[in-house]
Parts: C-alpha cells; structure tokens; sequence
C-alpha cells in the first residue's frame, strides 16, 4: 500500500484511539464534535483538502517557472526568422504569399516537414510570422510535452510524488542547455512537436487505443524525421502489454510504410554525403546524443554517462521482466524510452560522419531529456520503495534546480546572433541583403512573399529602434556629432564597404554614460534609408579594453545607390553623427 494512504486512513484522537470510538463512560449521545462549525461545511472540506495538498500545489507552480523565464529569455531575442524557416518559405507560398499546397509535404534537409511548415504558413498568414510567434509556440508544444509526461506517471505514486518528478522534468525540458529550440523558434516547432506526438501515441498505446495511437505516430513521422521512433515505441507498448497482433502490427505497417514512401520520395542523407557505418562512430555519437543534457560539449563525461543510462534502464528492464504484474505501470514508460533511444539511433546513424563522433549538439537537448526523465522514473520505481519515494523524487528535483541554474549557457551563443538577425532583418526591409546571402538564400524570393503575406519586417510596426520606422526622418539641425577625441579610445568605425550591392557599416562605442540605443542610415535630406543592430558581441574588443563590454558593437546596411549615406548613432539624449574622418 502506498505510503500517503496509509497515512491518511485513520485519524488518531488525542487520546491514541481513532476518531468515533467511545471511551469508556461515555455518552455517545451529549457527545460534542470538536471540529469547528465551520470545518462541517462544504467550504471548509473543500479547504482542508486545499491544505493538505498544498506542497502540490506549489510544485505545480514551480513546474511553470522554468517555462516562463524561457518566455522571457524569448521576448529578448530577435523577432527575424532564421535559416531553415526561409527556405521552408519559398516552398510552401507562391510569389504574392498565397499557399502552394503542394509544397506541404515537401522535406527540409531530407526530414518529413509537413506539421511544421503548415505552423509556419498559418503563423505568417494569420499572424506576423516572426521568430518570437514560433518560440511561444515551441514553449506551449514543451508544455503539452509536460503535460502528457504526468498522465504517463505511475498512478500508485502519491500527488506529491508525482508533482515533484513533473518539477524536475520542467527544469530539464526548459534549461537554457536546451534553449535553441525556443529560441529559434523555426527549430523547436519541428523537434518539440515531433516529440510531442510521439509521448501522445504511447499515451494512447497504454490506453489500448491503437488507431488514436497510429495516427498520433503519423503525425509524428510528418513532423520530423525523428518522428520514425514513434511507432516503433507504440510497438513496444503493445508487445509488453501482450496485446493481440493487430495493435502491434498496425503501427509497424506504419512505420515500413513510412521508410518505404521516405526512400521513394527523397534525395537520401540530410547532408547530401553518404551515411557513415564506422561502429566506432556511430557508438560515439549515440552516446553523446543520449547525454547532450549533461554534457553538451560532447566530451568523455557524455560517453560515460549516456551508457550509464542505458545501464540503469538495462537493469530496470530485468527487474521488470521479472515481476511484470507489479511493474505495469512502467510499460508506457518503455515507450518513452524506445521512442528516446531510437529517435538517438537516427540521428546518429545519419550525422555520424558529419559530427565527426560528437553527436551533443544544442537542438538535441529535447529528445536527451526525455531519455534522461525516462531513467529516472524507470529507476526510482524499480529501486527504492515506497516510503522512499518522495524523498527520493525531491532529492533529484534538487539535483536537476542546481544543475539547471548552472548549465552551460548553450543559450548564450543563440541569443548572441539576435543583432545579427536584426541587421539582417533592417536589410531585408530596405532591400541590402548582400552581406547574408548565408543565412537568407534566395533574397528576392523571400522577400516577394513577406511583402505579400504582410510578415515580419513588413509590418506595421517594425521599427530599427528608437522608435524610428523605415519612413521616417531625422531633422539634420538636432544631430550632433560624436566627440573626436572618442575615435580610437572609445569608438571606432571598423568598416564602410560595399558587398555587392549594399552599403554594409560597422563599429563599435563605449561612450561612458551613454547608452548606444539604435543606429541607423540617412540620406542627405535626413530620411531613413537603412538600419541595422546594436549590442553587437565584439570580444576583440573587450581583449583589447579590459572593463569593456562585449558587447559594444554596431553594425548597419543600405543599399549602395545611397551615395550620400550618413550614419547616425542614436543614445537616450539624441541622433549622433561620426566625425568627418577617414574611416579605416
């Protein structure tokens, strides 16, 4: 019997005997009911329970805190959409921005990409179609995640128990290790989704509901390729469960299917070279895939530690077999680690060669939590007994809050492209894409489709900063011009070049007392003609001035029909112009 149940079936009186047994000489009828008045009432059950459930309460509410300071982190990046969403654009729209339907089951790098890119369509046509719309809906798709992982929980486990494990698996599915695939948005809707139809097919596995089960795998698979384990862990659910052949062989028809239409309809590997099969290799990069949460630099702690995973699952695995009546409650949980396992095997069998080995790369991070939580509960359930339950859950609730706040800040390298894609972002809007012909493919096909979807930079309220709009102007008569005596101590203007057609500019400042607000490109009259980014990571500079940010850069572009291009800086007390100096 569990513990929380033992403990609440009797109440023990004052004087050691349960609640309603007359002492001796007692007259059961003039007897009077300690209990407050109000206690008998509806209202005051209602809230004792309230009370006694408490410590579950507040655990649930901590479960949402690593999602919110993820939502922040995401309002702090940039709103332009990265690499893979554009060219998933080009597909799916026409020039003027209507739907090219055909273009939805298309592949983006070789991976089935159908849920992701009707998101994108319906997020650019419905709503502005930027980078921050996408990581909230990764953050809600890691929340859904959450949200299927407690229904998985094991039943005998106490409320209490069950919050604190859901409190450790927030502080995985949301550490900034893993925060590539929210903030870049593109990205996680293709990953978080996937694994989100994934836990919901051996939801529904477990339920005996295997139609609902397949097509939950299905759509899986046409989220992303790491969608192919799905049906694969729904197999394992209803072979452990002994199911009849059908509800097996439904989901496996599912997923040669599926490799069948997969190698008839694509191009083969996602990186256009051969796929590796060095034994060695491929071992290596399934480990470190497995272990990314733990060390996601790839090192010998991941290879020790992803194979210390596999051990205690190995170990759970026999312990279950052994006794499979009292461990049922784990069979969806053999699900959730087929579905980790072999989601690994894919990647690595795919991008061994690439990886050369290390296979910890930051958009991971998601289906190695999932293997990691998926460890846990295997291993607190089959080792420790009941009365050591919720001990045990809080002791790694704990482990997890220390390692989540002390990371590695994976997230940092992210969130430091922000300026770039916001001066990519001022050259799209102003026609000077030149200089990101890496991370924006096909410039004029892109851009014939946000001007007619209305997206992101071409909406209403796209700004370069400081409030300005790429039709306003800056009255020439209220500038000023930055102090001489600044250049080469305190400021510098780096580079005024052509690349291709644009006029691309960039610098650095650290005026003391003067925050670098926005920076912007006029013409002669004073209209804004280009934009770019500030907050710019300069390490160079900050090597070269020991105190200085590194983070004092600028940079902006406009195109090179400009002759007259001026640059302005603008701080909280006004537009700066540059000294009229040469620039280097």
């Amino acid at each position: 019997m569990d513990a929380a149940t033992t403990e609440s079936s009797s109440d023990p009186s004052p004087a050691g005997r349960p609640a309603g047994v007359r002492q001796p000489g007692q007259n059961t009828a003039s007897r009077v009911d300690p209990a407050p008045a109000e206690n008998r009432t509806g209202r005051g059950r209602l809230g004792n329970r309230a009370l006694t459930r408490r410590p579950g309460f507040w655990a649930a509410l901590l479960a949402l805190l690593p999602a919110l300071l993820m939502a922040r982190r995401v309002s702090h990046t940039t709103q332009m959409q990265y690499q893979d969403y554009w060219t998933a654009l080009v597909r799916i729209t026409n020039p003027d921005g209507s739907l090219h339907l055909r273009g939805l089951f298309s592949y983006q790098n070789e991976h089935p990409f159908f849920t992701p890119q009707v998101v994108y369509y319906l997020d650019a046509k419905l709503l502005h179609g930027t980078n921050h719309e996408l990581g909230y809906f990764s953050i809600a798709m890691g929340l859904a995640t959450l949200a299927i992982l407690w229904f998985l929980l094991p039943s005998r486990w106490s409320g209490l128990a069950r919050m604190l494990l859901l409190l450790a698996a927030s502080a995985v599915l949301f550490c900034p290790t893993g925060a590539w695939n929210y903030l870049k948005g593109m990205s996680g809707t293709a990953w978080i989704t996937a694994n989100v139809f994934g836990l919901l097919a051996v939801l529904f596995a477990r339920d005996r509901r295997t139609v609902l089960a397949t097509a939950a795998a299905a759509m899986a698979l046409l989220s992303y390729g790491t969608g192919f384990a799905a049906p694969l862990a729904v197999v394992a659910v209803a072979l452990l469960q002994r199911e009849r052949w059908w509800r097996w062989g439904l989901p496996l028809g599912l997923f040669f299917g599926g490799l069948v239409v997969y190698k008839l309809t694509s191009n083969g590997g996602s990186t256009g070279k051969g796929v590796g099969h060095d034994p060695g290799l491929l071992s290596q990069t399934f480990l470190t895939n497995l272990s990314t949460l733990w060390d996601p630099q790839g090192g010998t702690f991941g290879l020790v530690a992803g194979a210390g995973g596999l051990v205690v699952l190995a170990v759970g695995f026999v312990t279950f077999w052994a006794r499979r009546e009292e461990y049922a409650d784990l069979v969806p949980w053999w699900g959730v680690a087929t579905y980790a396992i072999v989601a690994a095997g894919l990647i690595s069998l795919g991008r061994s060669e690439v990886f050369l080995g290390d296979g910890a790369q930051a958009r991971y991070v998601s289906l190695s939590g999932l293997f990691w939580i998926a460890v846990a509960v295997v291993g607190i359930r089959t080792v420790r007994t009941a009365r050591e339950l919720t001990v045990g859950i809080a002791a790694i609730a704990a482990a997890v809050a220390v390692f989540w706040a002390g990371s590695p800040q994976l997230y940092a390298t992210t969130a430091g492209e922000t300026p770039v894609q916001n001066e990519m972002a001022a050259g799209v809007r102003f026609n000077a894409t030149d200089p990101f012909q890496a991370r924006l493919q096909n410039p004029p096909a892109v851009i014939s489709r946000l001007k007619g979807l209305g997206s992101y930079p071409f909406t209403s309220d796209y700004t370069i900063g400081c409030g300005l709009k790429p039709d306003d102007s800056i009255d020439l008569s209220r500038t000023k011009v930055l102090p001489a005596g600044l250049l080469g101590k305190a400021a510098s203007l780096d580079h005024d070049q052509l690349v291709g057609g644009t006029r691309a500019m960039d610098g650095w400042v650290n005026w003391a007392g003067h925050q670098l607000r926005c920076v912007a490109i006029i013409d002669g009259s004073g209209k804004i003609v280009g934009g770019g980014a500030v907050h710019v990571v300069r390490t160079d500079v900050s090597s070269a001035y020991p105190g200085f940010p590194n983070d004092t850069g600028f940079a902006a572009v406009t195109p090179s029909s400009h002759a007259d291009a001026k640059l302005v800086l603008g701080f909280a007390d006004g537009f700066y112009t540059l000294p009229a100096v040469t620039a280097p």
